[in-house]
């Protein structure tokens, strides 16, 4: 999958319809993570890393507008998209937002959903993705409890792992069983075509049991970053955005030093 920049032109020109068309009779879901949506935005050099890190998931809702008010989705009403790491406790206000403007300015800006609102298709075309997001959950039934899914973020430092599971149910744990079972693996199972307990009985996938084949597996916290931060010293200092534009510098200049393999 090309940069989303790329694939919303596409989308709004048609080139990508014969794609989007073998997506639809294969059945398969296109996944649009957070990098591609915008990334890091820092208002300033002088912006901390957290401001960029704090905002960066609610960016992706710039790609989801983007392609809720193009033409895809009503011309492939089968297109499945899922926000990956976008979280969900903003998509209430998305909703809002976009019916509002639709019903505000369709006219002269020449949009037609027919019988339909913009808050329709969000809910028929994307599934969201979060880690933790408690807002989320309270507002669960305002999202749609159909498109919702929990996921961990392994490995970046995001993630909840090796803990997810005890985080994840912290909580869900006072949601109705079958709400639980909905956004821990029913949503996935149904949005992606998949059915594990094809191969893995499902008694053997409860936490408990996964953890008991696991047993092998080396969970213990790593502290050094590793060649993560080319050519920035470890000063105790939070990292600012201009850190992170020389960091990203340095690693761009060393991968055009390397030979291409494709």
């Amino acid at each position: 999958m090309p940069h989303t920049l790329q694939l919303i032109r596409a989308a709004k020109s048609g080139g990508w319809d014969p794609i989007f068309a073998a997506c639809i009779e294969d059945d398969l879901v296109i996944c649009i993570h957070i990098g591609t949506g915008g990334g890091f935005r820092f208002p300033s050099d002088d912006s901390p890393l957290d401001v960029a890190i704090t905002t960066m998931n609610i960016t992706i809702a710039d790609v989801a507008a983007d392609l809720l008010f193009s033409s895809a989705l009503r011309k492939f009403p089968k297109l499945k998209f899922a926000l990956s790491e976008g979280y969900m406790g903003w998509i209430p206000f998305f909703k809002e937002r976009a019916d509002f403007l639709y019903e505000m300015r369709r006219h002269w800006s020449n949009q037609d959903f027919g019988d339909r609102k913009p808050s329709d298709l969000i809910r028929r075309h994307f599934l969201v993705c979060f880690t933790e997001d408690r807002v989320g959950i309270r507002l669960r039934h305002d999202i749609g409890l159909e498109m919702i899914t929990s996921e961990c973020d392994y490995p970046h430092a995001d993630s909840t792992w090796p803990h997810s599971p005890e985080r994840l149910w912290d909580t869900i744990k006072d949601l109705p069983r079958e709400e639980i079972d909905l956004i821990t693996h029913e949503n996935a199972m149904r949005f992606f075509g998949f059915d594990p307990f094809l191969h893995v009985a499902k008694a053997q996938c409860t936490v408990g049991a996964l953890r008991d084949a696991a047993k092998h597996v080396d969970i213990t916290p790593k502290a050094s970053l590793g060649s993560f931060r080319p050519g920035i010293a470890i000063t105790g200092k939070p990292l600012m955005a201009r850190d992170i534009k020389s960091m990203a510098q340095l690693m761009e200049q060393g991968a055009g030093a390397r030979p291409r393999t494709n």
